[in-house]
């Protein structure tokens, strides 16, 4: 298995059951292929900078596996399609990150970073 991180950033007028219903997607295609989602929470941001005229928005931050296989390029490109502006208007960018098991950055690391920027 592959170790996979995924960061999408909403928009900030997004309702939390939407994301929680593009988890869900994510968490059935994943298990289609073998894969598993792991830890993953959604944490308020303030943007660095402004994306589409938006200072602020939603983090979705999620863990997941993937088998190795012939299918992997496949697969990633199906997951990004879940996650992909063109096909969702709620999100404002998203970034898929191989990750090792010893530089897991921890999801309460990832919010205490956010919570010490307001």
């Amino acid at each position: 298995m592959k170790k996979y991180v995924a960061y999408v950033i909403y928009s900030p007028t997004i309702n939390k059951e939407t994301i929680n219903e593009d988890i869900t997607r994510f968490k059935s295609h994943l298990s289609s292929i073998d894969g598993n989602l792991g830890e993953n929470d959604i944490i308020s941001v303030k943007l660095a900078y402004p994306i589409d005229k938006k200072l602020s928005g939603e983090l979705l931050v999620m863990y997941f596996d993937l088998p190795q296989s012939d299918n992997l390029k496949h697969n990633l490109s199906e997951l990004l399609r879940i996650v992909d502006p063109k096909h969702n208007n709620n999100i404002l960018r998203y970034r898929f990150l191989t990750v090792d098991s010893d530089s897991v950055v921890h999801i309460n690391s990832i919010k205490e970073y956010f919570q010490s920027q307001k």
